[in-house]
């Protein structure tokens, strides 16, 4: 019998200490904000390329550091690819992507690092 007891009572404190731990994770939360964008300039339509009536979008993955600054830009364009690069919106779309401003994005308040896509749409009309 006392055993049994014995038992029921290690149950109980073993359980509670497992709800303890839950919960003191469940408190632990962090918090995270997402980088706001202030200030995006248009990019320069190339004049060649307005001239011969081509069009496209360009897409950059841009690191947008804690410390507020632009920091490495990426190329990930995909369809006619060469033929933007040909006409220099990829450089346009470099350009003025190193002018954006922003707020940076936090965790726990702390301003940190994010890589974002940002895309440069060419159109004419």
């Amino acid at each position: 019998m006392n055993k049994i007891i014995l038992c029921i009572i290690f149950l109980l404190i073993s359980s509670g200490s497992i709800f303890a731990q839950e919960q003191n994770q469940t408190e632990e939360k962090h918090t995270t904000t997402p980088i706001k964008i202030l200030y995006k300039p248009n990019a320069v339509y190339p004049k060649e390329a307005r001239k011969k009536l081509i069009e496209g979008e360009v897409r950059l993955r841009v690191t947008f550091q804690g410390d507020k600054e632009i920091g490495e830009i990426t190329d990930i364009t995909e369809e006619n690819k060469q033929n933007l690069e040909k006409y220099g919106f990829i450089k346009s779309a470099f350009d003025v992507a190193k002018q954006i401003k922003f707020v940076p994005a936090t965790e726990d308040g702390v301003p940190v690092t994010v890589k974002k896509i940002v895309i440069y749409v060419f159109n004419l009309f």
